[in-house]
């Protein structure tokens, strides 16, 4: 973020604009509500207003939708309601939810990105792997023999279901352990879990890494997702997958009904 205002600061007003659209018209009117000694400079308005529009043309690339519309001269901001509305049920349903339907959540996630099939893993046991997907690729196959699985990419992550505090770099580094032993199958169990996956993962099979979190990440935990080449998914990026999807609305409207009934429906791995 330029001229100063932090990335961990911007996601936690973007959290707050959106819990509390419905109050708000303007950027100034926002702050100061919310954080009564804010001294009133321009230059950090102006900041959080680009930033915001930087945000939303990503969701608009990401989702084809548009979530507000900023004025740069006023810092007048005007909703689209329906959508933030949306987000908003999303966000406050995927903090309430519990540990176990959080993991599945996640394997949801996969899902969205295209995953066929894809699962949650038991919890007991999991080897510090809670869901694993295939995206399956259409290859020419000149140069492969039949069944190899270079035609597939493994799609491998870590859910952390966190009411209080972030995910932090020790955990991400867990996770990318978690994946090198998975490939050598190295486990800490006598019968090797997954065999559905693990027979078919070897020492070049493209995996891509996923690290999930109802909460946020430090700066520190994104850096090294950075440089490690995971996906690394917070709660508002969460929220706007399963608010702005229209496989979990009813007549245009974020369903809890409808999240929950997918969530359910979703296998465990053994």
């Amino acid at each position: 973020m330029h001229r100063g205002l932090k990335e961990e600061v911007f996601k936690s007003w973007l959290e707050q604009l959106i819990r509390h659209y419905d109050q708000f018209d303007n950027l100034f009117s926002f702050i100061a509500s919310k954080f009564p000694d804010f001294t009133d400079r321009l230059d950090i308005i102006q900041d959080f207003a680009e930033e915001l529009i930087n945000y939303e043309k990503d969701v608009e690339e990401l989702f084809q939708k548009d979530l507000y519309n900023i004025d740069p001269d006023t810092f007048n901001i005007q909703f689209v309601e329906r959508e933030l509305e949306n987000i908003r049920k999303a966000l406050i349903y995927i903090c309430s939810m519990s540990a176990v339907d959080f993991e599945r959540l996640c394997a949801l996630v996969l899902k969205y990105i295209g995953c066929s099939p894809f699962h949650s893993t038991k919890r007991t046991h999991d080897q510090g792997i809670d869901f694993v997907g295939i995206i399956r690729e259409e290859k020419e196959r000149k140069l492969l023999y039949r069944g190899n699985a270079v035609s597939k990419i493994f799609v491998i992550g870590q859910a952390k279901h966190y009411e209080h505090g972030k995910v932090e770099a020790k955990e991400v580094r867990e996770l990318a352990g978690s994946i090198y032993l998975l490939r050598s199958r190295s486990f800490a169990v006598v019968d090797e879990p997954y065999k559905g996956i693990t027979t078919e993962i070897k020492a070049y099979t493209p995996i891509f890494a996923y690290f999930i979190t109802s909460n946020f990440f430090t700066q520190s935990a994104k850096q090294l997702c950075k440089n490690a080449d995971i996906m690394f998914v917070d709660r508002i990026l969460l929220a706007m997958i399963f608010g702005l999807s229209e496989e979990y609305q009813r007549e245009g409207h974020f369903s809890t009904n409808e999240l929950e009934k997918a969530i359910h429906s979703v296998a465990h791995i053994h």
